[in-house]
């Protein structure tokens, strides 16, 4: 037997650290995508959870003074 599958690519951006938001974007594009006949919907592998991870484990100004304090090194 053979089927058709059609699988959307969603290369979106992520609703800036708002997981919550973030979610409801991408069920609005799921449902778009359904509407045209999708079977499949792909979204890339940092939309969720979101990024930077590192804010909710450390102090984020203290991350960019550091990585401002280092770049010039390189």
């Amino acid at each position: 037997m053979n089927e058709l599958l059609t699988i959307g690519l969603a290369q979106i951006a992520p609703v800036w650290l708002d997981k919550i938001q973030t979610i409801e974007k991408m069920k609005k594009y799921i449902v778009e995508a359904g509407e045209k006949g999708c079977d499949l919907v792909v979204f890339g592998e940092g939309l969720l959870p979101g990024y930077p991870f590192w804010l909710s484990v450390a102090d984020g100004c203290f991350f960019q003074v550091f990585f401002y304090w280092w770049l010039p090194s390189l």
